[in-house]
């Protein structure tokens, strides 16, 4: 009966241990997950007027301003191709530039002439105005292909 009893002391002994327990992980210690990339963009449709937000003016506001619009991609003699404004507007980084969450749907409208933004639109799902404003800053500061005519161009990430 000694034996018996002397195996089982050893198992509960060893499966005490002698050491305490592991010291909990500070959040500051876990490692930070790498930002998922961007989606492809898609050419949006107009977004609901009065909706989104601008730093200044609107895309809306600009179109009613310049009577000489030109929509890139419908008829009627647009003077650059969707595929020039595209290597501006489809890249995204203005949107990293603000911290945009990749899970938030971001419509853009940039009213563009003379190779500079003058309406642009932020459109967010879920919405935040802030963030809108700040996308809508960061568009205005990139540089448009040249055209003496508006152009309206969409983009959807």
């Amino acid at each position: 009966m000694r034996a018996p009893l002397f195996c089982l002391s050893l198992v509960l002994a060893a499966s005490c241990g002698g050491e305490p327990p592991p010291a909990p992980r500070s959040p500051a210690a876990q490692p930070v997950a790498a930002r998922a990339p961007r989606p492809e963009p898609k050419v949006a449709p107009p977004a609901p007027p009065g909706s989104g937000s601008s730093d200044g003016m609107t895309c809306d506001e600009a179109r009613e301003q310049h009577g000489d619009e030109v929509a890139i991609g419908k008829q009627g003699g647009a003077d650059l191709s969707s595929r020039e404004f595209s290597k501006v507007l489809n890249h995204g980084e203005y949107l990293t530039a603000c911290e945009v969450p990749t899970d938030v749907s971001v419509e853009v409208c940039a009213a563009v002439k003379e190779g500079r933004a003058l309406g642009v639109t932020i459109v967010m799902s879920p919405a935040n105005p802030d963030l809108e404003k700040c996308v809508s800053a960061r568009v205005r500061e990139l540089g448009f292909p040249v055209s003496s005519k508006l152009d309206v161009v969409r983009t959807r990430f």
